[in-house]
C-alpha cells in the first residue's frame, strides 16, 4: 500500500505544544517520515488503525475518525511518536513490567554499566 502521511492538522491536534516532535526522544517530525498517533489508553468504542481498510483511502478515513475523535476529547489520550518509540512502546505494553525490568538488566549488563569492562557491549 502506498504510504499515506497523516495531515498536518491532525499533528497539530495532538501536537500543539512540543513543535511536532516526537513525545518520547525528541525527533522531528516530518510529513510521511514515520510517525504515528498513539493511544494512551482506550475507551469502550474506539477504532484502530486495523479496523479500517488497508488502502489510501481507508488510511484516509482513519486519519478524519481521528480528527473527530481527538476534537471531541481530552487530547492527553494521544501521542505524536516517532516509529521506533511507538514500537517500543507497543513491545512494553505486550510484555508488562516485569519482562521489562530483566530485559533492562540485561541490556544494562550488556553495555557495561556494571562498570566491569569499560562500556564496551557484550552482545
Amino acid at each position: 500500500m502506498k504510504a499515506v502521511p497523516m495531515p498536518d492538522s491532525l499533528v497539530d491536534l495532538v501536537d500543539p505544544r512540543r513543535k511536532k516532535k516526537c513525545h518520547a526522544c525528541g525527533k522531528q517530525y516530518a510529513a510521511g517520515k514515520g510517525f504515528t498517533i498513539h493511544h494512551v489508553w482506550y475507551i469502550k468504542g474506539d477504532r484502530i488503525h486495523s479496523d479500517f481498510p488497508e488502502s489510501v483511502k481507508g488510511r484516509r478515513e482513519y486519519h478524519r475518525y481521528l480528527e473527530r475523535v481527538i476534537r471531541g476529547e481530552d487530547r492527553s489520550r494521544f501521542r505524536l511518536l516517532c516509529t521506533k518509540c511507538h514500537y517500543s512502546v507497543s513491545l512494553y505494553t505486550r510484555y508488562g513490567p516485569s519482562k521489562w525490568r530483566k530485559i533492562a538488566n540485561l541490556v544494562r549488563l550488556a553495555h557495561g554499566h556494571n562498570g566491569n569492562d569499560g562500556g564496551r557491549a557484550r552482545f
